[in-house]
């Protein structure tokens, strides 16, 4: 299989298993740096000090054998830690950058590993002085103390260095599960954790892994998700499960994410469902060939026995006259469970925008029993 289809893969699995981790990777930029990063070529450099008076922290990309005196990257105020998206270019030692967003520039001279000069800014009538030292690279041991898969950048950590989880109000759910919701103030990103109704080690590993998220969502708002909120939210004794909405420029998307409460993990698809033979694919190919060929055409046929007038389109039928039949569009869509059962939205890249996040994909507890009475019966 080819490289960039295995990158998609594994991209989407890492969307629904650890629910937008990276998310700024994600971003049209990011993702441009990620295609050079590749090769050798490909230089990244962290940079800490302050303009003014101001902390920042920066980051620039350069490929050298592609464009030697281009430079992109991005930046954030310590105070506020929003990025601030720069590109220019490099002659000689100097470095010229701006935002077209901003209208902000900085002119910077290398000497070593410090950066001198001075930023221009439409809100000063004064340039002001700046000063920024290279950091070493896997040299910040600071941030959040969870694990991260992929591992944080040097940036991603100062971004996340110091930043507060402030309690906010309990809710309580079924009259037997309370949550505590905590909102990080500086992305304004809200997210809630177990207070009781489970055992102490179920809400252990759970409130670590929605601490991390927790984490994550604040950096997707710093890169200008600002509209990432929860969708849905479900519990009950055996799952645990929740989508966010966000707006990355072409719509709405939703993740979801499932825990099993007895064990703490976070469920696969194939952990819900599974209509192959022999043992679960544990390799990217094998893994895709099951999706794309078994998992999909069955998910078609269960949702054509469900809703017979939604999947493809007619006089009579569905959501905006969506054709649905496509087996590509189910392979990799987000899932989580509600009180209804288990939703299952379509892959935004397999199907016409206007018929992404169809509200009638669920499948049925009873059904879900059928097909996976160990986990589904009561």
């Amino acid at each position: 299989m080819h490289t960039i289809i295995k990158r998609e893969i594994m991209s989407k699995l890492n969307h629904q298993q650890q629910f937008r981790q990276i998310i700024h990777l994600i971003l049209t930029l990011a993702l441009a740096f990620m295609t050079v990063k590749a090769n050798a070529a490909y230089i990244e450099d962290v940079l800490q000090g302050s303009v003014g008076k101001y902390p920042i922290v920066m980051t620039v990309f350069s490929a050298r054998d592609k464009a030697p005196n281009s430079i992109t990257g991005m930046y954030f105020y310590v105070k506020f830690r929003h990025n601030i998206y720069i590109n220019g270019n490099i002659r000689g030692n100097a470095l010229y950058l701006s935002s077209k967003h901003t209208a902000e520039k900085f002119i910077l001279t290398r000497l070593g590993n410090n950066y001198t000069g001075k930023f221009i800014s439409p809100k000063s009538k004064t340039p002001l002085p700046v000063r920024l030292t290279l950091v070493p690279k896997g040299s910040i041991k600071t941030g959040p103390d969870v694990d991260f898969s992929p591992p944080l950048t040097d940036y991603d950590r100062l971004q996340l260095t110091g930043l507060k989880f402030v309690p906010g109000k309990k809710e309580t759910i079924d009259n037997k599960y309370v949550i505590q919701w905590y909102t990080e103030p500086l992305s304004g990103v809200s997210m809630f954790r177990l207070a009781s109704g489970y055992s102490p080690a179920a809400m252990a590993a759970i409130n670590h892994k929605l601490e991390l998220d927790h984490y994550m969502e604040s950096l997707s708002a710093f890169t200008g998700d600002n509209s990432s909120k929860m969708h849905s939210l479900f519990l009950n004794g055996k799952f645990i499960s929740y989508s966010r909405e966000s707006n990355l420029g072409d719509g709405p998307t939703t993740s979801g994410v499932i825990f099993d409460v007895r064990s703490g993990n976070e469920l696969k698809m194939e952990d819900l469902l599974w209509f192959g033979s022999g043992k679960k694919p544990t390799s990217v190919d094998a893994l895709a060939d099951y999706r794309s060929n078994i998992f999909a055409p069955k998910i078609i046929e269960i949702l054509e026995q469900l809703y017979p007038d939604k999947i493809t389109p007619s006089d009579n039928n569905n959501e905006n006259g969506c054709d649905y039949s496509n087996p590509g569009a189910w392979a990799w869509g987000t899932f989580y469970l509600t009180s209804k059962g288990l939703y299952l939205g379509v892959d935004s890249d397999q199907i016409e925008h206007r018929c992404n996040n169809p509200s009638w994909s669920i499948i049925p507890y009873s059904v879900l029993k059928k097909y996976n009475p160990q986990l589904f019966s009561n």
